[in-house]
């Protein structure tokens, strides 16, 4: 095989293949710092010795690396020929050829990295993110996004978003990854990090779909396989597919179509409503809706009454209560429970301890 095309085909090899090609830079830097500092205290060392000035080879080392970095501090210079000439072929012809090519080598690499995470083919390494399933439209996501964003909990937390509808992000958001796989397989969620999640939440494929709630379904059910104590919530644009979602052991679900349409009919009726409805179910701005597990009651019996009074005291306005399947928006005759969920109004999340507070 000729020598010339041999040469070529290696060189491909080197292109081709990263870590071939970074094995040999790696290689001909070492022998470039170790080739320039065996001349340098080869043939100057006598010199600094007569001179009083002793070489050490960590000096050689030294005076190789800083030349080879072209910083050249001038502390140390080749003065003998041989040394001049080894400053010459294994600094100038090799090393500040193998340093500069390390250098396109690992900003390559950071490219290639950043192309992977927007086309969605690296591996999330977050804990206790958030998940959101599907891409009904850019539009819809960002919001949802942002509006997680609006809550404290959720400003520094991951959010990866899974779908193999788009080839890429269309947005840059901080802390918002992109994993491009189909939402029924379990390698699209190992890639997500699964295992380390926090919650999942289940778009629509899209509100024209007429088999959307069957997929979101079949999404929720293949994640609660995966991981049950996963916590997720669903999005379900029909309530005759109700039961799809009970199966599923779904943590919540959301008509989405059955609550705007509500929205709009309470509007048509009572003027005012949606204005209601559009400060408390949003976290940008004013007061909003939160939920909260009744704790240890310290062996108090407390009727819903009293405690809805003492809360409005304090600016809490509690708005429904949650027993098991049971929601309650009457609270006459109802004693608070240990594990109850109150539903309630104000201007921050609260904690059981400061409630407890307000009762002692």
């Amino acid at each position: 095989m000729p020598i010339k095309f041999t040469l070529r085909y290696y060189l491909w090899r080197i292109r081709k293949k990263k870590s071939l090609g970074l094995t040999t830079v790696l290689v001909t830097l070492f022998v470039s710092l170790a080739g320039n500092a065996g001349t340098f205290y080869l043939f100057d060392g006598p010199l600094h010795e007569s001179a009083g000035e002793p070489l050490e080879i960590a000096d050689c080392i030294w005076y190789s690396f800083i030349s080879i970095s072209t910083i050249g501090y001038g502390d140390l210079s080749a003065e003998s020929l041989g040394a001049r000439i080894g400053t010459l072929v294994f600094i100038v012809l090799i090393g500040l050829a193998a340093f500069t090519t390390l250098f396109g080598i690992i900003v390559d690499w950071f490219i290639e990295l950043h192309n992977r995470e927007v086309k969605g083919m690296s591996q999330v390494y977050a804990k206790d993110h958030i998940l959101i399933v599907n891409f009904p439209s850019e539009s819809r996501v960002r919001q949802l996004v942002e509006e997680l964003r609006e809550d404290e909990r959720n400003r520094d937390r991951q959010i990866v978003i899974i779908t193999d509808d788009i080839a890429e992000l269309p947005f840059t958001l901080s802390n918002v990854s992109f994993v491009r796989g189909s939402p029924i397989e379990g390698e699209t969620f190992d890639q997500a990090n699964i295992s380390d999640a926090r919650e999942a939440i289940v778009l629509c494929t899209s509100p024209d779909d007429p088999h959307s709630d069957s997929v979101v379904a079949s999404i929720v059910s293949f994640l609660e396989h995966m991981r049950p104590e996963l916590v997720t919530v669903a999005e379900c644009l029909s309530q005759k597919h109700r039961s799809l979602f009970e199966a599923s052991n779904c943590d919540a679900v959301v008509f989405s179509n059955r609550i705007v349409n509500n929205l709009l009919v309470h509007e048509s009726q009572d003027r005012g409503v949606i204005r209601l409805m559009d400060v408390i179910t949003t976290s940008s701005r004013g007061e909003t809706l939160y939920s909260l597990e009744v704790g240890d009651l310290g062996g108090k019996k407390i009727s819903y009454v009293d405690f809805a009074k003492t809360l409005i005291e304090n600016a809490v306005n509690i708005l429904c209560i949650i027993r098991g399947m049971e929601t309650f928006t009457e609270f006459t005759g109802k004693t608070v429970e240990t594990g109850d969920r109150i539903v309630y109004i104000d201007q921050k999340r609260t904690t059981w301890d400061r409630i407890k507070a307000m009762l002692s």
